[in-house]
């Protein structure tokens, strides 16, 4: 076979690129490291850059960045840099050509003949298509897309499995956790039962612990300071929040090597030291999930840990001492690892370049009773209200073991495992939280995914679109799409209260009295509003106004898009929460009900209540 062949890996945090003559492998150096940062931004010449040029721009201007494009994969909206909209096939197509760019110097500036792209092994097709279309952007071959454990297996394969062997693969990344289970064929491997694996674990995600972490240290010292970084909208508070961020990062790399770290604040002007021993203790309960999400998928694949030949590791975040040791105390001396975890994915991609393996893509699906039409119960106490979906299609009831779906006249009964706390009617059937802290979506009796989210919930879940959002009172939001992989995690550094959404924007109601909007698809905060009292329930929505109340009586009716107040309206009694009657915001006071123009704020009727 004539020409070279390239192979790169995109990842949520780093990219990474090697190249394949012959029988000749070598990983790429790109700024000299084994990778380069994934993050994107826009320069003022509106060109997008990539790697150390995207950092320093990000440095500059937090607002015209994107650290984890990985992220938007899947999403129809492009994200916003600055005042450009870039897609996330623009975004992998930047990164691709400098990977690609590198590569071509060592083959005297030759196009490659052949491309292999890796991706998670959960990615369904249309989120595989990205890839695809990012290549041919890019003006390169049509590409040989590879599952990233099959890649990391046929890399540990080289020297030391034969067929028939069993292996499984640990897949630690930035912003996935993947697992699989795999058997040595004569000219590949099969993947065996459904992958396993969650999106909500992964070094991103244990970056923003390391982040809210130096946080609490620096608000021990001054509150209003890191209120400031986690909120501020000038640049001076972002650029400082988005250089905490990359130093929470060096503290979690550092912190796999040494026993402590230090870091200095310029915006605080102070210095702050980590423990390895408070690292562990922020990632311990994601690490302890991913181990045993690791054994259910040994388990699902119906093959016996004892013959499982070995556990490689792979991805970035796997390097972490915590992860080996406690795969170690579960599964013994099967556990492998070598080299640089980013390497291994891209170098065995490229020694699959010239060929295909499937896979069967399906993931992991829970069952649930399926009673037919169910009747309610005649008796016993349902501890959930009632709620009815934002269509009008179906209600939701539960109680302790039992969740009733109701849709034109007939009803559908799941049962749960672990009693439930709340339930979430959806166009298609519900949403559960349950004691055990899983969050999971139904379409009529049918699971569509159940997954952790990584903080204790209490607020929600609530629908945007499509998405499920749930928050903790720390101040942490999280965002999973229709197939329960999490979009987004926003750190808004307040109490959360309430959670009120629509498909574009989430309004938090805070009990520090601000009310924060946030974009639904990308988790960016559109505009903050403080008020002078707490704010205890959720906002109304509807049309170009929102509508909140503080606990001093004071109803604000609020600009969507800008967050500028349109009037403000003194109850004259605490209230229930407003209710919104065509162009009317209807209250209710000590004694009246009072009708008020939902443009103006004026009193268009007053009721008595008798």
């Amino acid at each position: 076979m004539t020409g070279w062949t390239l192979a790169i890996d995109v990842g949520t945090s780093r990219t990474a690129g090697a190249a394949a003559e012959g029988d000749r492998v070598v990983p790429l150096e790109i700024e000299g490291n084994r990778w380069m940062s994934s993050t994107v931004a826009v320069a003022d010449d509106d060109s997008i850059v990539v790697g150390r040029a995207a950092l320093a721009v990000a440095s500059a201007r937090p607002d015209r960045a994107e650290r984890s494009p990985k992220r938007n994969v899947g999403s129809p909206v492009p994200m916003v840099l600055g005042e450009r909209a870039v897609s996330t096939a623009e975004a992998f197509a930047a990164l691709m050509t400098a990977v690609a760019d590198e590569a071509k110097r060592r083959f005297d500036g030759a196009q490659p003949s052949r491309l292999a792209l890796t991706h998670p092994v959960r990615w369904e097709e249309a989120r595989q298509e990205v890839l695809i279309e990012a290549a041919a952007l890019a003006g390169l071959p049509e590409p040989v897309l590879v599952p990233e454990p099959v890649a990391a297996a046929l890399h540990y394969a080289a020297g030391d499995l034969s067929p028939g062997d069993q292996i499984a693969v640990y897949d630690l990344g930035g912003g996935t956790f993947d697992t699989v289970v795999m058997r040595r064929t004569d000219d590949g491997f099969e993947v065996m039962g459904p992958p396993g694996g969650d999106e909500s674990i992964g070094g991103d995600h244990f970056d923003h612990l390391v982040f809210l972490h130096l946080g609490s240290m620096l608000a021990a010292h001054d509150a209003e300071l890191w209120q400031n970084m986690l909120v501020g909208t000038d640049r001076k508070w972002m650029r400082a929040a988005f250089d905490l961020l990359t130093e929470a990062r060096n503290v979690k790399e550092n912190l796999s090597l040494y026993p402590s770290t230090q870091i200095y604040v310029p915006a605080a002007d102070r210095e702050l030291l980590m423990t390895r021993a408070e690292l562990e203790a922020l990632i311990e309960n994601p690490i302890e999930r991913s181990v045993e999400e690791l054994a259910d998928t040994i388990l699902d694949a119906d093959v016996d840990e004892d013959d499982i030949k070995a556990i490689y590791l792979v991805g970035g975040s796997s390097r972490i001492p915590m992860v080996y040791d406690r795969l170690v105390a579960r599964f013994g001396d099967k556990v492998r690892t070598r080299d640089e975890p980013k390497s291994v994915v891209v170098e065995g991609a490229a020694r699959l370049a010239a060929g295909h393996l499937v896979g069967p893509g399906a993931s992991r699906q829970a069952t649930a009773t399926d009673d037919g039409s169910t009747p309610l119960p005649a008796g016993g106490e349902l501890t959930g209200p009632p709620q009815v979906c934002g269509g009008g299609e179906n209600l939701v009831l539960w109680d302790d073991r039992s969740v009733w779906i109701v849709a034109e006249g007939h009803s559908t009964r799941l049962e749960s495992s672990h009693p439930v706390v709340s339930a979430l009617p959806t166009r298609a059937g519900a949403v559960t939280l349950t004691t055990d802290g899983m969050l999971s979506s139904y379409d009529g009796e049918v699971q569509r995914w159940s997954t952790a989210p990584p903080f204790e919930v209490a607020v929600g879940p609530v629908s945007a679109g499509d998405a499920t959002l749930v928050a903790d009172r720390a101040g942490q939001l999280a965002s999973f799409d229709h197939r329960g992989s999490m979009s987004w995690m926003l750190p808004v550094g307040h109490s959360v209260s309430a959670i009120a959404a629509s498909a574009s924007v989430v309004v938090l109601s805070t009990l520090e009295g601000r009310a924060i909007c946030i974009d639904a698809m990308t988790g960016r905060v559109r505009w903050i509003y403080p008020t002078r009292d707490r704010i205890e329930g959720p906002a109304l929505l509807g049309g170009r106004l929102l509508h909140v109340t503080s606990a001093d009586s004071i109803l604000y009716s609020l600009d969507v898009d800008t967050g500028r107040p349109a009037w403000a309206y003194r109850l004259d009694a605490p209230s229930p929460a407003p209710v919104l009657a065509g162009d009317l915001v209807v209250v209710s006071g000590a004694a009246d009900v009072v009708g008020l123009d939902r443009s103006s704020g004026a009193e268009r009727w007053r009721l008595p209540i008798a």
